[in-house]
């Protein structure tokens, strides 16, 4: 039988993924029209643009059928572009177009604008302890250099330095987190 704080911590994890879950989507199909994976998707084409599908689909871990199923869905909603490669036309790369690039946007300010919300709800010491305590729960999850590879958002194609995630890499492995595109 698990220890009261053990059944605590599943329960109140379980309640905070799905909190935070939902939180998080607000915006998503009433304002912008997109499910969580085409956001994904909308952002990891945005921070690495020229990306191939099969680059989509190490970053979003999917197969690469559900990236392509992806970029159809954003190409027919006129979001993303597949474009050929000058030098080799049988290399497509990926492109936000200008409605995908505003809807973007859009769900990044309606996303930080509900965090926010929650957030003013704290005072600052209670905002600083629950950031410090995240990053801490964090370092016991992430016990090996692979885990926090594995972990990694993608967020762009160098890794920033004071991302919580790369600096538990560095301090595992020795090095920041491998670049997340060639």
């Amino acid at each position: 039988m698990a220890v009261p704080e053990v059944q605590q911590a599943d329960h109140l994890s379980r309640l905070f993924s799905r909190a935070l879950r939902r939180l998080l989507a607000t915006g998503l199909d009433e304002r912008c029209g997109l499910t969580d994976s085409q956001y994904q998707a909308l952002a990891f084409i945005g921070s690495h643009p020229g990306c191939t599908v099969g680059e989509l689909a190490t970053g979003l871990a999917v197969t690469c059928p559900a990236a392509t199923k992806l970029v159809d869905r954003l190409e027919a909603k006129g979001l993303a572009l597949r474009q050929t490669w000058d030098l080799d036309r049988r290399r497509v790369k990926l492109e936000l177009r200008e409605p995908g690039s505003r809807r973007l946007a859009l769900v990044e300010q309606a996303r930080l604008q509900a965090l926010d919300q929650v957030l003013s709800q704290l005072n600052r010491p209670e905002r600083v302890g629950l950031l410090r305590g995240l990053e801490v729960l964090l370092s016991a999850v992430v016990t090996d250099a692979g885990l926090a590879a594995s972990l990694c958002l993608h967020c762009g194609t160098g890794h920033d330095q004071a991302c919580p995630l790369n600096r538990l890499h560095r301090a595992l492995a020795g090095t920041d987190l491998p670049a997340t595109l060639a």
